[in-house]
């Protein structure tokens, strides 16, 4: 099999390859999302007492 002739068909399974960047970017968003907002608070950091 020639190289030239498999590549279109590459590019049609693979969707030009839209469907790994997409995946990719939402796992780095997650990621990016995960660090900026941590579920839980960081030990020895002074927590803000809600106002009464």
């Amino acid at each position: 099999m020639n190289i030239l002739d498999s590549q279109p068909e590459m590019h049609s399974a693979f969707l030009g390859g839209f469907a790994g960047q997409l995946v990719s970017g939402i796992i780095w968003l997650v990621a990016a999302g995960h660090g900026h907002f941590p579920a839980h608070p960081i030990e020895g950091r002074p927590r803000k007492r809600p106002s009464q």
